[in-house]
């Protein structure tokens, strides 16, 4: 993986939820918002505290594998795993009709990594 994408990556743990008013305490990285994957979303407020939780949570654990992480190869696998949990977690948060924006969303990510990983 490149560093653009692990760079990509631990931003995405920065992503705040959709429409929030202030920032969130995990709002630390600036990044695209096109990489939001809760973006487009209207979220409850039960939604968007869980989301600000799950992004939180995933910010601290991205601090934690980079100070105590030696091996590029062991930081990338580590923080791909736990990507993938909070992503499944952000997605259990959200109703049916917002799972598709959700997933939309994803895939475009997902299509944008590809392309990025080619260049």
């Amino acid at each position: 993986m490149s560093a653009r994408l692990l760079l990509l990556l631990v931003g995405l743990s920065a992503a705040p939820a959709a429409h929030a008013q202030q920032q969130s305490p995990a709002d630390t990285v600036a990044i695209d918002p096109r990489f939001n994957l809760l973006r487009g979303i209207d979220l409850t407020r039960h939604q968007k505290a869980s989301a600000d939780s799950i992004n939180a949570a995933f910010a601290e654990h991205v601090k934690k594998v980079e100070s105590t992480e030696t091996s590029a190869g062991g930081t990338v696998s580590k923080l791909m795993e736990r990507s993938t949990e909070r992503r499944r977690a952000l997605q259990a948060l959200l109703r049916p009709e917002q799972q598709v924006i959700f997933d939309r969303n994803y895939a475009e990510l997902q299509a944008w990594m590809k392309r990025e990983a080619h260049h």
